[in-house]
């Protein structure tokens, strides 16, 4: 604020001296960082174009513009948290698709009546109780005997040919095993090696991975 004195006129033919007090309003010391001109226009479609891309079911595309939304957005200042959005949707997607591709299968495969039944044998006879039985002769062929039943039940309500083959393949395996065990003889190496193999067989067309 400032004051200045103005010699006037008064009513009785003087001269008096006015005091005029004019008020100045300082500018702000700094004006917000609005964008102006060329800034205002700046846009970032690959942002844009990677969330549309995130809701839809495209990972790869969406992954691919989602990214090139975060590097433009790191520049123009725009459209970062639309592009990590879309980059986090992309990933979701991927992950379900292969979940499909790679799970799905196997848990089909694992709803089958005869891999149901296998299933109920291996809780019921795990591979530490069949590897500790296995110094106990009379105990081990006792569980020989109940698998052996397990596999012809698996091959008789299975309607998947693959996992009925595998079955009978190592029901014979088993069998063999059993013959070795009554007549009080060590099974050789190749033989302890083949039901190994073909129970492996078996499990993976049961859907185990």
């Amino acid at each position: 604020m400032t004051s200045s004195f103005d010699d006037r006129p008064d009513e009785a033919g003087g001269v008096g001296r006015v005091s005029t007090q004019v008020m100045t309003v300082s500018p702000p010391a700094s004006a917000p960082p609005y964008p102006t001109g060329a800034e205002a226009k700046q846009k970032n479609s690959f942002a844009v174009a990677g969330l549309v891309l995130g809701i839809l079911p495209l990972p790869p595309f969406g992954i691919v513009f989602s990214v090139l939304g975060i590097i433009r957005a790191a520049r123009v200042k725009i459209g970062m948290t639309m592009s990590i959005v879309g980059l986090v949707l992309s990933a979701l997607w991927a992950l379900g698709g292969v979940a499909s591709v790679f799970v799905a299968p196997h848990l089909i495969k694992a709803n089958n009546a005869g891999c149901q039944v296998l299933a109920r044998f291996d809780r019921a006879y795990p591979a530490s109780k069949l590897a500790a039985d296995q110094s106990m002769p009379a105990q081990y062929l006792s569980d020989l005997q109940a698998y052996s039943a397990a596999l012809m039940r698996v091959a008789s309500v299975t309607r998947h040919a693959e996992v009925r083959t595998a079955a009978l393949t190592e029901l014979s395996d088993v069998e063999l095993l059993q013959q070795y065990l009554g007549q009080r003889a060590q099974p050789d190496a190749a033989t302890i090696a083949k039901q190994k193999s073909d129970n492996d067989v078996l499990h993976t067309a049961c859907g185990s991975f």
